[in-house]
């Protein structure tokens, strides 16, 4: 059964390039999904794949992130996806 993992990452992750190792991670992981900048100073996204895979980047998305990030607190929403079918073709960055 494929996950889906909805997450909102607060603290210093604006302007460190904290999207760009998401999405380095996420293609690692063969995940699919996008994250962005959100007007309260976050980052959001969502992710889909192999729960093994979703396990690994809520790690990465809480202990690393980048290298000058510091990340305070993450919100994780996990599900099912039903029938296996997933939303995205590719992980993508948005504004």
């Amino acid at each position: 059964m494929l996950k889906s993992l909805t997450f909102e990452v607060f603290g210093d992750v604006q302007g460190v390039n904290f999207r760009h190792y998401a999405r380095e991670k996420a293609k690692q992981l063969k995940l699919v999904g996008y994250c962005r900048n959100t007007e309260s100073g976050s980052v959001a996204g969502k992710v889909q794949g192999s729960p093994s895979a979703v396990e690994e980047y809520k790690k990465f998305l809480r202990y690393e992130g980048s290298p000058v990030s510091t990340v305070h607190d993450a919100k994780f929403k996990e599900e099912d996806l039903p029938n296996g079918q997933l939303e995205y073709k590719s992980f993508r960055v948005t504004h």
